[in-house]
């Protein structure tokens, strides 16, 4: 793409695709000065700048971009402007129940506290992925975690590890909700993959663990 841009650099599709890859919101608004008619421009120019103009723009332009939607409420999310945030992940799931918005409405709403509801939104995304979402699996294992449902958090930290790649940090927490249900030598086996891991520091929470539980 770079040395499209540099043999054709009036090709709006060309910077378009580049800006995407690169998530570069100087190249998207190059495309968009060469062709204001792009398909889905303010949406990924939103995407890598968290322009609420673009955003606005791209809703404006399409109010049934199920994904514009799914944006809009992410980036509510994040300055915890809650109410108008569900709204907005409420509306791209009626457009699309896609797993991945169902998965970001229910991070949201853990933001929020309100994990009861989390916990419901989370099942469903796990439920609509193909193959699974690793991280909607992880999300759940810690909602079961913190009511103590020490079997069902295990169940789905192992579904999150099943998806590729397999994750340090998901198989510490495996590690520590086995440790937490006694079973000590599939909990050390966890702990040992954690600690093979390139995180520092989940490297070393892994050993402290190991040897707290007598292993070494």
């Amino acid at each position: 793409l770079a040395h499209a841009v540099e043999t054709a650099p009036n090709d709006p599709e060309s910077w378009f695709r580049y800006g995407v890859l690169t998530s570069s919101a100087e190249r998207i608004q190059k495309a968009i000065a060469l062709d204001p008619w792009l398909p889905d421009q303010s949406r990924r120019l939103a995407e890598v700048s968290h322009s609420e103009a673009a955003l606005k723009d791209a809703l404006r332009t399409d109010p049934f971009d199920d994904a514009a939607w799914d944006l809009s409420g992410r980036i509510l999310a994040e300055k915890e402007n809650f109410a108008d945030a569900f709204f907005d992940f409420e509306r791209a799931i009626k457009l699309r129940p896609d797993g991945r918005y169902l998965y970001d409405y229910a991070l949201a709403l853990v933001r929020a506290d309100r994990f009861e509801e989390a916990q419901r939104q989370a099942e469903m995304a796990v439920a609509r992925a193909d193959p699974g979402l690793a991280e909607a699996h992880e999300l759940l294992g810690g909602l079961y975690a913190r009511k103590k449902e020490l079997s069902a958090a295990a169940r789905d930290y192992e579904g999150a590890l099943a998806q590729p790649p397999g994750l340090a940090r998901i198989e510490l927490r495996l590690g520590t909700v086995l440790a937490a249900a006694g079973d000590k030598d599939a909990a050390a086996t966890h702990f040992r993959e954690a600690a093979k891991g390139t995180d520092a520091a989940i490297a070393r929470e892994a050993a402290q663990a190991l040897r707290e539980l007598g292993i070494r």
